[in-house]
C-alpha cells in the first residue's frame, strides 16, 4: 500500500567506496612472470611456437625467464597464445600490461601486442566483447612496458581471455620473434562517490494511485564521468545490490532515466519494488534529481509528484548529530511517516524521539539499518491521533552516516509533502 513508501523525499549524498571483492594489486594472470616455464598458456595455430627462455628476464633476474613466441608462418600471419581468466567483476576497472622485447635485425617484419576479450559466462563462454588492447610493438633490443590502464569490464562480465599476439606483417619468408614477461591483469577497486535517493518505487498505492520514479543524473565536471545505479530494496542488507549497466556522461551532460525501476532494472509492480536508489559515480560533485510521482489508474487525472534534489555530503547526518523533522500530523486529513537511509557499508541504528507540539516527549522508536539499507515507520503518531508534533533523529553508531526525512500525506489523495531535517 502507498503509505508503506515515502514518495516525496530528499536525496542525500555521501562519500563511500564501492564495495567489491577485488584484492589490491592482485595479478589475475597465472604464470605471467614465466619464472620456470610457460605453463598455463595455450598455443594457437598459425605458425606459432611457444617456448621458455631461461636466459632473458625483463628485470635481469638470473633465477627467472620469459616466454618466447615465434611466428614462422610462410606469409602474413596473426596468432599467438592465450589464457582464460576467471573471476572478472563486471563494471570494475582493470589494468592490462606486459613487458615485450623483439630484437632488431630479424628476417621478417612484424609486430606484437597484448589484448583481451570479455565474456558474460564463466570459462570464457557466453557473449564476447573486445577488451583493452596495448599499442602495437615492433622491434627493440630492450624490454619495453606496454599497458592499457583503467579499462572497465562490461557489467555482465564473468571471465576474460588474455592474448599474447605476434604477427608477421609481410609476405617475405622468415621468422618474427617476440619475448613476453610479467604479463599482468590487475583489478583496481574504483572509489565511487555514492549519492542516495532514499525512497523510490513502481507500484500501486492507496486511493487509486500508482507510483513511478524518474531519475536524472548530471555531470557538472569538465571531464567525462561514468556512473552506475544501485537498487536498494527496503529493509534488506544491500551489501551486494542489484547494479545497472555503466553509463557515461560527457562534461556538462545530463541523462534522464524515465521509470528507472522498470527501464533500468527490469522491475515491475509484481516485484513490490519499494526501496531506494544510489548513484555510484567516479567523479565528485555528481548531481542527481528524482521525481517520484503518482500516475493514477483513472484516466484523465494527470500526475502529481515532487522533484527530489541531491543534498551535499556534508548534509548527511553523522554520529551524535541530532536533527529535527517538523510538521508531523496524524488525524482525519493527514498521516505522517519517517524514513531513513543508511549511507555506510556497516550496520547502523537510528534513534527517533517523538514530541507533540508542546514539546512533550512520547518516547523513542528505533530503526536498525543493515549496510546501505533503508526503512521507514509508517504513521509514526498513529497511537496518539489526532496530534501534531515533530521528531528528533540521531545515531550513536560509530562513524554513522545516514539521512532521515518526513513525509506527510493527504489521506484521500495520498498527495505527499516532504519534510527535511533541520
Amino acid at each position: 500500500m502507498m503509505r508503506s513508501m515515502v514518495v516525496r523525499v530528499s536525496a542525500a549524498v555521501g562519500v563511500a567506496v564501492l564495495g567489491v571483492s577485488l584484492a589490491a594489486a592482485q595479478n589475475l594472470v597465472d604464470n605471467g612472470d614465466f619464472d620456470t616455464d610457460v605453463g598455463g598458456w595455450t598455443q594457437l595455430s598459425g605458425g606459432i611456437t611457444l617456448s621458455w627462455d631461461g636466459t632473458s628476464d625483463y628485470q635481469g633476474q638470473p633465477a627467472s625467464g620469459s616466454a618466447m613466441i615465434l611466428n614462422s608462418a610462410s606469409g602474413q600471419s596473426n596468432s599467438g597464445v592465450t589464457q582464460c581468466i576467471e573471476g572478472i567483476i563486471g563494471s570494475e576497472s582493470y589494468e592490462l600490461s606486459a613487458w615485450l622485447k623483439a630484437p632488431t635485425g630479424q628476417s621478417a617484419d612484424g609486430n606484437a601486442r597484448v589484448f583481451m576479450w570479455w565474456y558474460t559466462g564463466p570459462g570464457c563462454t557466453g557473449t564476447q566483447s573486445l577488451g583493452p588492447t596495448t599499442p602495437f610493438f615492433n622491434t627493440s633490443d630492450d624490454w619495453v612496458l606496454q599497458e592499457a590502464a583503467g579499462v572497465q569490464a562490461p557489467l555482465e562480465s564473468q571471465s576474460a581471455t588474455v592474448y599474447l599476439n605476434v604477427a608477421k606483417t609481410s609476405e617475405v619468408p622468415g621468422e618474427y620473434m617476440v619475448s613476453f614477461d610479467h604479463v599482468s591483469l590487475i583489478g583496481k577497486s574504483l572509489e565511487r562517490v555514492l549519492s542516495f535517493i532514499p525512497a523510490a518505487g513502481l507500484a500501486p498505492g492507496d486511493a487509486g494511485s500508482f507510483w513511478v520514479t524518474d531519475l536524472e543524473v548530471n555531470n557538472p565536471n569538465n571531464e567525462t564521468m561514468t556512473y552506475e545505479l544501485w537498487w536498494l530494496p527496503r529493509g534488506e542488507d544491500n551489501s551486494e545490490p542489484m547494479r545497472s549497466e555503466l553509463f557515461t556522461l560527457n562534461a556538462e551532460e545530463s541523462r534522464r532515466h524515465r521509470n528507472v525501476l522498470g527501464e533500468v532494472f527490469g522491475l515491475d509492480p509484481d516485484d513490490a519494488p519499494f526501496g531506494a536508489l544510489a548513484i555510484a559515480s567516479d567523479r565528485e560533485g555528481t548531481l542527481a534529481m528524482a521525481r517520484v510521482f503518482n500516475q493514477p489508474l483513472s484516466d484523465g487525472v494527470g500526475t502529481f509528484g515532487q522533484a527530489i534534489p541531491g543534498v551535499p555530503a556534508k548534509s548527511m547526518i553523522r554520529q551524535n548529530e541530532r536533527l529535527r523533522i517538523l510538521f508531523m500530523s496524524e488525524d482525519d486529513e493527514l498521516r505522517a511517516n519517517i524514513g531513513c537511509q543508511n549511507g555506510t557499508a556497516a550496520n547502523l541504528r537510528v534513534m527517533i524521539e517523538l514530541f507533540d507540539a508542546s514539546g512533550q516527549s512520547y518516547g523513542l522508536e528505533t530503526l536498525d539499518l543493515p549496510p546501505y539499507s533503508n526503512n521507514q515507520i509508517n504513521r509514526i503518531f498513529r497511537d496518539w491521533a489526532p496530534i501534531s508534533g515533530y521528531v528528533d533523529v540521531w545515531s550513536t553508531t560509530s562513524r554513522a552516516s545516514f539521512y532521515c526525512y518526513g513525509s506527510v500525506l493527504d489521506n484521500i489523495s495520498s498527495d505527499p509533502t516532504t519534510v527535511l531535517p533541520q
